[in-house]
């Protein structure tokens, strides 16, 4: 029991830092949170990589069952963001400013996902040079195609698309961006593609800053504890 104390502590603590998707997930106020962690900080002397002690507090039951609670919801939604990002083929970090950036617009998580998922499959296919897209594509936008054929990751893919429907936007072809857009599979973001890859660059630094993002280390992490206890 106390063991298992120590290690729970150690996730609560690796939390405590980017915990903002997860007061979501946990339906907490910031500061029953923040009250949490801050009663777990302070009754540790050092707190690392290693804890080196543990106070009564967390060894008495009560602790270690909210402890718990905490984790196995910690656990649940970093087993969910390593499952989705390694589906789609991003960091869970891109992801989640993804997700942030159409949620802002109005557009649902869960979309975010399915139309990243599909236009992974379709980044695939212009990589072979198959498929509806890449005829689409070679009518439309030559330039484009060639870059994502010789694009690194979905996200280079992702990014070389905004830009091309944002610069087709900014000179008044909105025809052409939706065409882009279509082509790709990702009408459904036509709104936040618009807005050029620099937006997901200030979404991703303002969701970093202010703690609304989980780190790929921390996500990471969850999984890997999730799957130890499976």
């Amino acid at each position: 029991e106390l063991s298992m104390a120590r290690t729970l502590e150690e996730l609560v603590i690796k939390l405590s830092a980017d915990n903002a998707d997860l007061k979501r997930k946990l339906g907490q106020t910031k500061s029953e949170v923040t009250s949490f962690t801050s009663n777990v900080k302070r009754d540790f002397a050092d707190v690392g990589d290693q804890i080196k002690k543990i106070s009564p507090l967390i060894a008495g039951a009560f602790a270690v069952v909210k402890l718990r609670d905490f984790a196995a919801a910690a656990i649940e939604l970093g087993s969910s963001l390593a499952d989705a990002s390694q589906r789609i083929g991003v960091t869970a970090e891109a992801l989640q400013a993804y997700r942030i950036q159409a949620e802002d617009a109005g557009i649902a998580s869960g979309t975010v996902d399915s139309t990243l998922q599909s236009f992974a499959k379709t980044f695939g296919q212009l990589q072979s040079g198959i498929g509806r897209a890449t005829k689409q594509l070679a009518a439309l936008d030559p330039a484009l195609l060639a870059s994502l054929q010789t694009a690194q990751s979905v996200d280079e893919a992702y990014r070389l698309v905004a830009d091309a429907v944002r610069d087709a936007a900014e000179a008044g072809d909105q025809q052409r961006a939706a065409a882009i857009a279509a082509a790709t599979g990702m009408s459904q973001l036509l709104g936040v593609l618009k807005e050029g890859p620099e937006a997901i660059d200030a979404v991703t630094e303002a969701a970093r800053r202010n703690g609304e993002v989980l780190s790929n280390e921390t996500v990471a992490a969850l999984d890997s504890f999730g799957d130890a206890i499976d």
